[in-house]
């Protein structure tokens, strides 16, 4: 036996508790409880006055453990058949002994851990038992302030997760317990439908911080365990950790701050957008709009909250990412994503957050959600909302202006794009259609509202042939490539010539071999950088893939975002076959250009050096220029 938990360990107590503590161990309990009492509620003002100042005398407590370990002997639990009797004596007899015992444990932080080896079997056992009873109550109508074995029972799990000496070794027998996650994981639930008050809110605190301690070093196998045993399985889980961060992103008059709370809620859902299957049951539950909340609460408290911050935000950029559609985006705005972006940039508290998330909102996820006009209305108000904001991070505020300006560019384009004098530039969708209409409007399909047609019969043929069993998909999908389109034209308009574009593409065809599995002549398309800080745009380019392709992804070395186009569907790919009339005398000129550059050289990729180094291919990309220019070639 632990020497801690020997009766011997009584002599180091004070005479006045120890007499007491004596007392209480006597083997008839009606001769003890009036002594066991006495110990309960000295040990909770011993406690009180540690918590309020650091520096008083606490030791006492570790030396009642004896008592404990005698109270919670599994000799005195009751049969089942006694507690299903629904005897009140039954229940008062069990709970007089073991609530006492329990409640004296959660008053003890500086017990050594190594002592829950020993006492953390008698625990369980007995929790059981209250759980039992628990169970019981919860059909009675009696005051919950009448009967709270789950405080207690909970309450005893703070002797070892606010561990003095180490929290880890203290829980380790805990941890190693089959069943006890699943047991955590219904006595959460369980708290989390009852009435809202202070004593829920400091039970819900007490579970959560036990959860957090176990799966500080778990994989998301801990949500599997937690789930176990609920009703509904994951999506019963989902809902009581945003049901949590939902209630941190509002003050809260009972609750005092606690960090380690809120770090441990997030990283639940850290592991749940690792699962797959947590990942599902948590998106459904409004996850993006309670982690914005929560941001927007602690991004402007006093508190230290940096790494909660940054993890909140890393969450935010996997969760809004652009695989995804941006579909998410609407419910973090609404929740206030840019408000909440803003106070961590002012935040001196929060200045130690790593610049990395924030850049991926500021460079690529509000920049590229704003080429789909469905977002770019709902982030117009948003923009308005905040403002010229000051007080910004030194090393994030060209960011933000640089998204800012995008924004506004692309709700200009946009305001032009839907002026009654432009007309709809997408082709036909029947793939069998040789006509060339880019500035024709055309028939939509009444289903999708996406699928566009020159006429009856080109609709006809491509619902018969494809469009029967893609309409109801398509009704899912958010594009906007005919926005897209315009903002890259009319950027090219104002921002590049002709033989600049050209040799982009030239530079780009250099290092990439044609698809031989294309069904289609592939066409360089030029997308330039969305950012209005550059005089001249820098450019890069795409290919056309067939369906059934992944997009193509070029990253570029520049401050300047940039977002990725994918074109990996047959509308996209006649789009760019169809939409230009020189885009086939392009491609051809773009590879004679290329047999114009010496063996065994690289084309420089500046435009000066190739004047200076090789004039004949200079001169063959402005020919070309001028070329498609009479052909009235548009470049994109």
């Amino acid at each position: 036996m632990h020497p801690a938990l020997r009766f011997t360990a009584l002599a180091q107590l004070p005479v006045r508790i120890r007499l007491h503590a004596r007392r209480a161990l006597d083997d008839d309990f009606e001769n003890a409880q009036s002594h066991v009492v006495w110990l309960m509620e000295e040990s909770r003002k011993i406690h009180a006055a540690f918590l309020d100042d650091a520096s008083h005398d606490i030791l006492p407590l570790k030396n009642l453990l004896p008592v404990v370990f005698h109270l919670l002997d599994p000799i005195s639990i009751p049969t089942v058949s006694a507690l299903v009797a629904e005897d009140p004596r039954n229940t008062d007899a069990t709970l007089c002994r073991v609530l006492p015992a329990l409640q004296m444990l959660s008053a003890i932080p500086n017990a050594p851990p190594e002592v829950f080896v020993e006492l953390w079997p008698r625990l369980w056992s007995w929790f059981h038992v209250i759980d039992c009873i628990s169970v019981q109550q919860s059909t009675c109508t009696q005051p919950p302030e009448r009967f709270l074995p789950e405080w207690v029972m909970l309450g005893a799990l703070i002797s070892m997760t606010h561990n003095l000496t180490s929290p880890r070794v203290a829980l380790k027998p805990a941890h190693d317990t089959p069943g006890f996650m699943p047991f955590l994981g219904r006595q959460w639930s369980a708290i989390a439908s009852s009435p809202a008050n202070a004593i829920t809110h400091a039970l819900y605190a007490l579970i959560n911080t036990t959860i957090g301690e176990l799966s500080s070093d778990c994989t998301s196998s801990i949500l599997d365990e937690l789930a176990e045993e609920l009703v509904e399985g994951r999506p019963e889980l989902a809902r009581l950790i945003v049901d949590g961060m939902e209630h941190h992103a509002v003050p809260c008059d009972c609750c005092r701050e606690d960090s380690v709370t809120i770090r441990n809620l997030v990283n639940l859902t850290g592991f749940a957008c690792m699962s797959p299957p947590h990942l599902v049951a948590i998106r459904s539950t409004g996850v993006v709009s309670a982690l914005t909340k929560l941001l927007v609460r602690i991004a402007q408290d006093e508190f230290e909250f940096v790494y909660v911050v940054d993890q909140v935000l890393r969450i935010l950029v996997f969760l809004l990412s652009p695989a995804e559609n941006y579909k998410s985006l609407p419910a973090a705005l609404d929740a206030g994503l840019l408000k909440a972006l803003l106070h961590v940039m002012r935040n001196d508290h929060l200045r130690d957050v790593s610049p990395e998330p924030i850049l991926d909102f500021l460079q690529s996820i509000v920049p590229g959600a704003s080429l789909h006009r469905r977002y770019l209305r709902i982030l117009a108000p948003r923009m308005d909302e905040v403002g010229e904001p000051t007080g910004l991070r030194v090393d994030l505020r060209e960011p933000w202006d640089d998204m800012c300006a995008t924004v506004r560019q692309h709700l200009v384009a946009m305001s032009e794009f839907e002026a009654p004098e432009n007309v709809d530039w997408t082709v036909c969708r029947n793939s069998e259609c040789s006509a060339v209409k880019p500035r024709r409007e055309l028939r939509v399909c009444a289903g999708c509202r996406v699928a566009r047609y020159c006429n009856r019969d080109c609709q006809k043929a491509h619902w018969r042939r494809r469009h029967r069993d893609g309409c109801a998909e398509e009704q899912e999908v958010v594009r906007s490539p005919r926005l897209l389109a315009h903002i890259l034209t009319r950027k090219f308009r104002t921002g590049a010539t002709a033989w600049e574009i050209l040799f982009h593409q030239l530079l780009f065809l250099e290092g990439q071999s044609l698809r031989e599995d294309s069904d289609s002549a592939v066409i360089p398309v030029t997308v330039v950088s969305y950012s209005a800080a550059a005089d001249v745009p820098d450019v890069l380019c795409v290919l056309p893939l067939p369906a059934d392709a992944d997009p193509i992804e070029l990253a570029t070395a520049s401050r300047f975002g940039r977002y990725v186009v994918g074109i990996s569907d047959d509308r996209s790919i006649r789009m760019l076959q169809h939409g230009t009339s020189g885009a086939n005398a392009r491609l051809e000129g773009l590879m004679a250009l290329l047999n114009l550059v010496p063996e065994g050289r690289s084309i420089p990729v500046e435009l000066s050096d190739v004047a200076r180094e090789i004039p004949t291919l200079f001169a063959g990309l402005v020919a070309l220029a001028k070329q498609l220019e009479e052909e009235e070639e548009t470049f994109f």
